[in-house]
């Protein structure tokens, strides 16, 4: 149980982030159901690994960056469903520390891919599929102590 325990926030990451990733490519939007699984998933998945409060931290964690998110999408620089995927990421990640890399590394990979599609296509950041920048930095994020 152990070495599944380890693995298990990279697991349920995946799980989400991908079918995310993969429909914003495809169609320009992250469906809600899976920023909600993400989330719920999160708080069972750090409810089984650390009882009450394992599942409060990434409550806290979900939370956190819901509300500070929420303030990017009132200036226009993110979607709505960025916002609540960054949220699922809270959640899975199950701390504020994992919440705080989570966003680092997820405002880095997605300033290289704008600077990409600008180099590349001409086209602003704004036009950039940013449920890419997420999952790398979730995966990124909650995978990196496994290394």
């Amino acid at each position: 149980m152990d070495h599944l325990a380890q693995w298990a926030p990279l697991i349920v990451a995946a799980s989400i982030m991908v079918p995310a990733l993969i429909c914003d490519l495809r169609q320009r939007r992250i469906p809600n159901f899976l920023s909600l699984a993400g989330f719920g998933a999160g708080l069972v998945l750090h409810g089984w690994l650390a009882g009450w409060h394992g599942a409060g931290f990434a409550l806290l964690s979900g939370l956190t960056l819901l509300a500070t998110m929420f303030g990017l999408f009132a200036l226009g620089w993110l979607g709505a469903g960025d916002v609540k995927l960054l949220a699922a990421a809270g959640a899975i990640g199950g701390s504020l520390n994992t919440a705080l890399n989570i966003v680092l590394v997820t405002g880095v990979t997605g300033g290289v891919l704008g600077l990409i599609m600008l180099l590349r296509y001409g086209r602003s950041a704004h036009s950039v599929p940013y449920a890419v920048a997420i999952a790398i930095g979730t995966l990124l994020a909650v995978g990196y102590p496994l290394v």
